[in-house]
C-alpha cells in the first residue's frame, strides 16, 4: 500500500457534531449539522435507504470520485434512517486520521467509549456495540484500507450493528455492498427545456443555489440558462466543482466562467476556509486520490489522460507502454475501484472505460510533468491510426453500420490523434489517418471537418510525397469539397490526383480519379464530358477485375444519364450495379441505386414503382444513420406525393428535406435542383403560396423520425379513375378543377403547352365533356379535385 498523503491543515472552524434528537427515549444521534442546503439526490437517498433496510445488508459503502458528494448523501441517509436504529446513529470522520492503527480510537471517540487498563480498545468497542441496533457512518475510508478489517470484526460480533461507509475505493470486505454515487443529473444540452423544468435538474439547481450565496441577485434567466447548463456539463455534474464554479460569480459572469473552463482546475479554487484543504480546490480533491495510488497506478492514470473519449482495454494496453500490458487489466480494475475511472457496456457488448474530464485535466498535468507526454501521445496516435485502417475496408459491405458506429464512438480520439500529428508536422501519418475513415466523414455528417483535416495535412511540406497515399487523400478531399458544391476546388484536387496517379503508374488510383473527374463534370452541368471520363474509368476497373468498383462507376454513369434525361440508359446502368451491391451486401450503395431507380420510375409516372424503391432506400439510409441519403429520399418521396395529388404532404416533405440539408451543409447538384424546383412548383401551384409556406414550415420543424414516418406514409393515387385516366391525366384534371389554363398546366407539370393541350383533350374525351367547367364538376363529384 502506498504511503498516506501528508496530513491536511486543520480546518479553521470544523462543523460541530450536534445531537439532532434529544428526547428522553429517542436514539442518540450525533451528526454534523451542514451549513448549506442539500440539493437533489432524491433517487439516491431512496435507493441507499432501501438497500440498508433489506435483510442481510448491514454493510454498505458509498463510493465515487472526490467531490461527488458521498458524505452529504451519507448524512442525509443517516437522518432518514434514525428511527430504524433505536440505539444510536454515530458519525465517525476519518479524513484527519493518518495512521490505520488509530481508527479504533477515532471510532471510540465518536461513541464516547473509553479504553480500560485491562482491556484493549477494540474489545471495548465490541462490548459497547454488541447488543445495540445502531448505525456507524464511517466517513472517508479510502486512505485507511489497512484498518478496514475492524469493520468486519465489529459486524461479526455485533449482530444488530450496521455500517455505512464513504470511500473513494471499495473496501473489499466480506458482506460489503457497493453503491456508486453518480454525478448530479444533467439536463440535455440539445433542446433546452423551459426554465421551470431546467430548475428541477439537480446540477442546475445546485449551481443556482450556490450562485445566490455568492451574488444575491443571481437568477436563472433565458440569458444565463444556456451558459449554466454548459458549465454543469463541462464540470461532469460533480457537486464540488459546481459549487466552486458558482462561487466565482462574485467576480465573473456565467459566460466568463464558461469561457475559462477550457482549463478547469485553475478556476476551481477558493473553497470555504472552514473546509479541509482537499475540498477547497478541485485540484486538491483529485490530488488526494492520486497520492493514494501506487506508482504503477499513477503511471497508468497519467497515460490514460491522452484519451479524449471512452476507450477499450486494448487501447489502454497500447498507451500503457511496453512494460505494462500484462498488468493493465489489474491496474484498470484498481483505478475503477478507487473511483478514478468509470466503466460502461459498449454498443457491441465489450467494456469501455472513461475518465471524467476534470480528472483527465489533472492526469494530463501529471503526464506533462513526468516527461511521458511524447511517448504516450505517439502510442495513442499509432493505435487510432491502426484502428482507422482496420475499419476502412469494412465501411463497404454488410458490417459497415457497426464500423461506422465504432468510428463515431472513437471520434474524440480520432480528433485528438489528428491534432497531435498536425502539431508535429507529421503529414504522411496525418493523411493516412484523415483518409482512412473517408466514407465516415460524409455518411455521418462530418463533411466540413473531414475536408478540413485533409486540407490541413495536404498543405504541410512533403505531405505524402509522390505516393498513392497522397492520391487517395486528394480524391477524398475533392469528394468532400464537391459534396459542398465547392466545384472548382474539387476539380483542382481531382486533377492533381489524376496527374499524380499517371506519373506513379497507380492504375487503381487513376481509375478512381477518372471517376471523380466524371462526377465533377456532372456537377458542372457537362454530362457529355462525364460520359467519356466514366467510360474510361469503367473500362480500367473492368480490365483489372475490379467488379465492385466498376459497379460503383455504373451508378455514377446512371447519374449522368439522369442529368441528360435518358431514363432508359440510367436504368440499364443501375440494374446490374444494384445486383453487385446486393451481392456485396453494401446497404449504402444499395440505397443509392434504389434511389436512382426510384427517380427513373418517378420520371415515367410509375408512382407505385417509385414509392417501393424510395421507401426501401429510405429505410436503409435510416438504418445506416445516413442523413444525406435520408434527405434525398424525403425530397424524392415528395415527388411521389405530388404526382399522387398529395400536395400538402409534398410540401411538408420538401421542408423536412431542406432542414436536414441545411444541417448537413448539403447543397443541390444541378439535376437535383431541377427536380426540386419541379416538385416545389407543382405543390405551390396546387396549394397556393400561403398554404404551401405553412406546410413547408411544418415539415421543416418535424423531428427526423417523424419526417421519415411522414415519407413512408406516402401512397400512390388510386390506380386509374372511373373512366381510365392515367396518373398524368388525373393530375391534369385536378389542375383543371383549380381553374388552371393550358399554359399554367404546362408550367406546373414542366411540359410544353402543346403537350398540356393534348392531355386536356384526352381528359375531355375520356370524361365525355366539352368544357373545363364540366371537367371540374366531374372532379368534384368523384372526389378527385
Amino acid at each position: 500500500m502506498p504511503a498516506a498523503p501528508p496530513p491536511e491543515p486543520a480546518a479553521r472552524s470544523p462543523v460541530p457534531l450536534v445531537p439532532l434528537i434529544r428526547t428522553g427515549h429517542s436514539p442518540r444521534v450525533e451528526l454534523p449539522l451542514p451549513l448549506t442546503s442539500f440539493v437533489g439526490r432524491e433517487r439516491e437517498v431512496a435507493a441507499v435507504c432501501a438497500a440498508l433496510q433489506q435483510d442481510g445488508v448491514r454493510f454498505l459503502t458509498l463510493t465515487g470520485p472526490g467531490g461527488v458528494g458521498k458524505t452529504r448523501l451519507a448524512l442525509r441517509v443517516a437522518e432518514e434512517l434514525v428511527s430504524d436504529f433505536p440505539d444510536g446513529v454515530w458519525f465517525v470522520p476519518l479524513a484527519p486520521v493518518r495512521d490505520p492503527a488509530l481508527v479504533p480510537s477515532a471510532i471510540a471517540g465518536a461513541l464516547g467509549v473509553r479504553e480500560a487498563a485491562d482491556r484493549p480498545l477494540v474489545a471495548a468497542l465490541r462490548t459497547f456495540l454488541r447488543d445495540k441496533q445502531a448505525l456507524l457512518l464511517l466517513d472517508n475510508c479510502e486512505h485507511l484500507l489497512e484498518a478496514a478489517l475492524l469493520v468486519t470484526d465489529l459486524l461479526s460480533t455485533c449482530p444488530r450493528l450496521a455500517v455505512l461507509a464513504t470511500s473513494r475505493a471499495v473496501l473489499r470486505l466480506s458482506g460489503e455492498h457497493d453503491f456508486v454515487v453518480p454525478p448530479l443529473a444533467l439536463p440535455d444540452l440539445e433542446g433546452l427545456p423551459l426554465l421551470d423544468c431546467l430548475n428541477e435538474a439537480p446540477a442546475v439547481r445546485l449551481f443556482v443555489e450556490r450562485a445566490r450565496a455568492a451574488r444575491a441577485d443571481f437568477a436563472l434567466t433565458a440569458e444565463t440558462a444556456a451558459a449554466v447548463v454548459r458549465i454543469c456539463h463541462r464540470l461532469d455534474g460533480l457537486p464540488l466543482a459546481i459549487e466552486l464554479a458558482a462561487a466565482r460569480l462574485s467576480h465573473l459572469s456565467t459566460s466568463e466562467i464558461l469561457a475559462r473552463l477550457g482549463r478547469r482546475l485553475p478556476l476551481l479554487t477558493g473553497g470555504p476556509q472552514d473546509q479541509p484543504a482537499r475540498r477547497r480546490t478541485m485540484r486538491a480533491a483529485i490530488a488526494w486520490s492520486y497520492d493514494l495510488l501506487a506508482s504503477d497506478e499513477q503511471a497508468l492514470f497519467r497515460r490514460l489522460s491522452v484519451f479524449a473519449g471512452r476507450f477499450t482495454l486494448d487501447a489502454a494496453q497500447t498507451v500503457a507502454g511496453p512494460k505494462a500490458p500484462d498488468s493493465t487489466l489489474d491496474l484498470l480494475s484498481s483505478l475503477i475501484d478507487k473511483s478514478l475511472l468509470g466503466r460502461e457496456e459498449g454498443a457491441g457488448g465489450g467494456s469501455r472505460f472513461a475518465v471524467l474530464e476534470t480528472m483527465r485535466e489533472f492526469g494530463w498535468e501529471q503526464l506533462v510533468a513526468s516527461g511521458e507526454e511524447e511517448a504516450a501521445c505517439d502510442a495513442h496516435a499509432a493505435y487510432i491510426l491502426a484502428l482507422a485502417e482496420r475499419a476502412e475496408p469494412h465501411l463497404f459491405g454488410p458490417d459497415q453500420t457497426a464500423w461506422l458506429d465504432r468510428l463515431e464512438a472513437e471520434l474524440p480520439d480520432v480528433r485528438a490523434a489528428l491534432g497531435w500529428l498536425r502539431a508535429r508536422g507529421r503529414a504522411e501519418e496525418g493523411l493516412c489517418l484523415a483518409a482512412a475513415p473517408g466514407r465516415f466523414w460524409w455518411r455521418r455528417g462530418y463533411v466540413s471537418e473531414g475536408r478540413g483535416w485533409l486540407a490541413a495535412f495536404l498543405a504541410l511540406p512533403e505531405a505524402g510525397g509522390a505516393s498513392p497515399v497522397r492520391v487517395r487523400a486528394l480524391l477524398l478531399a475533392a469528394d468532400l469539397a464537391a459534396w459542398q458544391q465547392e466545384n472548382e476546388q474539387a476539380l483542382a484536387w481531382d486533377g492533381e490526383a489524376a496527374a499524380l496517379a499517371r506519373d506513379l503508374g497507380d492504375e487503381v488510383g487513376l481509375a478512381m480519379a477518372l471517376k471523380a473527374l466524371g462526377c465533377d463534370a456532372i456537377d458542372r452541368g457537362c454530362p457529355e464530358r462525364a460520359v467519356l471520363l466514366l467510360e474510361e474509368s469503367f473500362a480500367r476497373f473492368r480490365d483489372q477485375g475490379e467488379r465492385f468498383q466498376a459497379a460503383r462507376v455504373q451508378a455514377v454513369q446512371a447519374t449522368a444519364a439522369l442529368a441528360q434525361g435518358d431514363h432508359a440508359r440510367a436504368a440499364a446502368y443501375l440494374e446490374p450495379a444494384l445486383a453487385v451491391f446486393r451481392d456485396r451486401q453494401d446497404g449504402r450503395l444499395i440505397a443509392d441505386a434504389l434511389e436512382g431507380l426510384g427517380l427513373v420510375a418517378l420520371a415515367r409516372g410509375d408512382e407505385q414503382g417509385a414509392r417501393c424503391a424510395l421507401v426501401e432506400s429510405l429505410a436503409l439510409s435510416a438504418e445506416l444513420g445516413d442523413k444525406s441519403g435520408i434527405a434525398c429520399c424525403l425530397m424524392d418521396l415528395a415527388g411521389v406525393a405530388g404526382l399522387a395529388g398529395q400536395a400538402a404532404q409534398a410540401a411538408r416533405l420538401l421542408g423536412a428535406s431542406a432542414a436536414l440539408r441545411h444541417d448537413l451543409g448539403r447543397r443541390f447538384q444541378p439535376h437535383e435542383q431541377v427536380a426540386h424546383d419541379r416538385i416545389e412548383a407543382a405543390a405551390r401551384s396546387a396549394l397556393g403560396t400561403a398554404r404551401f409556406a405553412a406546410e413547408w414550415e411544418r415539415g421543416a420543424a418535424l423531428p427526423l423520425a417523424d419526417a421519415i414516418a411522414e415519407a413512408t406514409a406516402v401512397h400512390p393515387s388510386p390506380s386509374g379513375s372511373p373512366v381510365g385516366l392515367t396518373h398524368r391525366e388525373l393530375h391534369v384534371l385536378r389542375l383543371l378543377a383549380d381553374g388552371k389554363s393550358d399554359p399554367e398546366i404546362a408550367a406546373a407539370l414542366f411540359i410544353s403547352r402543346r403537350t398540356a393541350a393534348t392531355h386536356v383533350a384526352a381528359v375531355f374525351r375520356k370524361l365525355g365533356v366539352t368544357s373545363r367547367a364540366a371537367a371540374a364538376a366531374y372532379a368534384v363529384r368523384h372526389g378527385l379535385a
